[in-house]
């Protein structure tokens, strides 16, 4: 039983802090830091610097006293709290399996901490030598709910923490359908602008779509634009280079 903890402890210890070292270090060929923080600003978690620090440092930390044997269950827990904000942020709108983004390998990490956070480190540890003992179904749980906790708090505080968005005419309440981008944004119906397309596009109203090159609007239900350059299509009786005044009608510009 000593040598299978063993082998559990080093294997999930060591992958988790090699995985550490590659984000706190660019060890094996890893992003370091600032690749790091650049990944948390794109997965929503502010302020990335910080939440690039904690990532790091929690799995190095965790995996390097898993590995060891060391202050169980505090690594088995920080390696947890990790692989939740992962599956969080990541993998869960993936699904399940692993060839696909999903969350198969996070979960099985965790299941692995949380069995030695209730066997035990084992005979070959540090905990055995300095005469600790903090294993069982209680020290489990307790680990699994301070992980989860903190897997919680770190969500929550990069909602708090998250640059407020740019609010004008265009985008809070869903009274209007879009917001303004810049440099080639665009903006869908909730109000929130996006950046897709060439350049400048904006659409209002309920329905209001956009497709083209450059710097056109649609307004009015069903308003939409299409085209190359200065045509216009008319719908009762319109004249060339007019735009129709009926619901649904289509400007080209």
């Amino acid at each position: 039983m000593g040598l299978a903890k063993f082998a559990l402890r080093t294997t999930v210890g060591g992958i988790i802090m090699g995985h550490g070292l590659q984000k706190l270090k660019g060890s094996f060929g890893g992003p370091g830091l600032e690749g790091t923080a650049k990944m948390m600003e794109s997965l929503g978690l502010h302020p990335p610097k910080y939440q690039a620090w904690a990532v790091a440092l929690s799995e190095t930390v965790g995996g390097g006293l898993t590995a060891a044997g060391f202050l169980s269950p505090l690594g088995p827990s920080m390696i947890m709290g990790s692989q939740a904000v992962a599956i969080n942020k990541v993998h869960l709108k993936n699904g399940f399996w692993s060839h696909k983004g999903g969350y198969e390998y996070n979960l099985t990490l965790m299941a692995a901490a949380f069995a030695l956070a209730e066997l035990g480190p084992g005979g070959f540890s540090l905990d055995r030598l300095f005469g600790k003992r903090r294993y069982g179904a209680g020290w489990a749980l307790a680990s699994a709910g301070l992980a989860l906790g903190a897997a919680a708090a770190t969500v929550q505080l990069a909602q708090k923490f998250r640059p407020k968005e740019v609010e004008g005419d265009y985008g809070a309440g869903g009274s209007t359908a879009g917001a303004a981008g810049t440099n080639g944004g665009s903006a869908d119906s909730s109000g929130f602008g996006t950046a897709s397309s060439d350049a400048g596009r904006a659409a209002t109203g309920t329905g209001g779509g956009m497709s083209s090159d450059a710097g056109r609007a649609a307004t009015g239900t069903g308003g939409g634009m299409s085209g190359d350059a200065g045509r216009a299509a008319t719908k009762a009786g319109g004249t060339p280079g007019g735009a129709s005044t009926e619901t649904g009608g289509g400007a080209t510009s």
